[in-house]
């Protein structure tokens, strides 16, 4: 029989994870009272959890293990590399980790029939929320711009040559293949983190250091270039933890838009490549 996830939120799950370190074991009903959930609610979170092998099931009580310690404090120190590594211990959060780093870049949509099986049910709804997952640990990426789904795997190409070829790719007014020049950094930086397989940090980090040795080859620009030019409407998720003596508090927010680049305490959102011999 196939098994579908069952939908718990990331926050959730944090959440539970500090209060099973800090009650060293929990119960249906402590959990509903502790997250102010239904009792089906509850069960759902510590069964799944318990799937995910952060925390121990014994019949219907819940206890801590070295895992769970192990994922509190990656949390706390903004680990996301070792909090990837626990979560691959997930059956179906590895499962779509490992079918996004094959046949990726790919679209969302054309994934479930390469990686459904007799073991694993990937629906929309399960699909959306592992999908949600590791886009909030940070170790798949979404290319806002054309919905493609990618693994940060870092292709060690040549990050001045795929630069080149995207803002090459992306120079054109559309109509009449008229070259516009200056290019909107967000989409720049889209497709050439899709293309090397890195975060959108590392990139910024990259452009900055070309950017810095190549004054008057690049050109930054920080104002609109036509009355038409405006910035991306496009949004990335994100996840801004804060722990409180009687609170932890995981946001999952989708509505952080795409920016610039900021160089100088100046922000800039336009480039444009006037020679192309970097250094």
């Amino acid at each position: 029989m196939r098994k579908s996830a069952r939908l718990v939120t990331f926050s959730k799950v944090v959440e539970t994870a500090f209060y099973v370190v800090q009650e060293q074991e929990t119960s249906y009903s402590q959990l509903q009272e502790h997250l102010g959930v239904s009792m089906d609610r509850s069960k759902e979170i510590l069964r799944e959890m318990a799937r995910m092998d952060l925390i121990l099931q014994n019949e219907d009580h819940f206890k801590k293990t070295a895992t769970t310690i192990k994922f509190v404090q990656a949390i706390r120190e903004d680990d996301w590399r070792t909090v990837h590594q626990i979560m691959m211990g997930y059956p179906h959060y590895a499962t779509f980790y490992y079918g996004v780093r094959k046949y990726g870049p790919i679209e969302l949509n054309n994934l479930p029939n390469l990686i459904s099986d007799e073991y694993f049910n990937f629906n929309s709804a399960t699909l959306q929320y592992i999908s949600d997952l590791t886009l909030r640990v940070g170790t798949i990426q979404q290319n806002v711009f054309n919905n493609h789904y990618y693994a940060i795997d870092d292709t060690n190409e040549s990050f001045t040559v795929a630069l080149l070829n995207i803002y090459d790719e992306l120079n054109r007014s559309g109509v009449g293949n008229l070259k516009q020049r200056y290019v909107e950094i967000p989409k720049i930086r889209e497709h050439v983190c899709e293309k090397l397989k890195i975060q959108r940090e590392t990139f910024d980090k990259k452009f900055l250091d070309l950017y810095v040795k190549n004054i008057g080859r690049l050109e930054l620009s920080g104002a609109p270039i036509t009355t038409h030019a405006k910035k991306s409407d496009k949004k990335i998720k994100s996840v801004n933890f804060s722990e409180m003596p009687d609170r932890i508090t995981m946001e999952l927010t989708s509505d952080q838009y795409l920016n610039g680049i900021e160089c100088g305490r100046r922000q800039y959102y336009y480039l444009a490549i006037h020679k192309r011999d970097l250094s």
